[in-house]
């Protein structure tokens, strides 16, 4: 696999929408939506809060995004993972055997991603 996780991520998602596979498609797009989040660095206003002292143009509240490195991409890839295979869980527990069916397909299709054999 010579291409990064967020590429294949995005190709098994235009993928899915051809195919109209809502559930996987939902699924790599929270997926992509959680390493864009882990990125994201917190906003801290210097001194105090007041309106007077806020930093005023264009350009002011944006920040450089972390660079995630491929593992922790797929460390993060790996704990929606983890809630997909709770929400299976959930759903047969609940006697929802077509939604826990469907969560476990899209589960294996992102492990598959992945790499993961778990």
């Amino acid at each position: 696999m010579s291409s990064s996780l967020r590429e294949r991520l995005r190709s098994a998602l235009l993928e899915a929408r051809r195919a109209r596979d809502r559930d996987l498609a939902d699924a790599l797009r929270t997926c992509l939506a959680a390493i864009d989040n882990a990125e994201a660095v917190p906003v801290v206003s210097p001194g105090s809060s007041a309106v007077e002292t806020s930093p005023l143009g264009v350009g002011t509240t944006e920040a450089a995004r972390r660079a995630l490195s491929v593992d922790d991409q797929a460390q993060v890839v790996r704990g929606e993972l983890d809630d997909l295979r709770e929400a299976s869980a959930t759903y047969d527990a609940h006697g929802r055997l077509d939604r826990a069916s469907a969560s476990r397909r899209v589960a294996a299709a992102v492990a598959d991603l992945l790499g993961d054999t778990a």
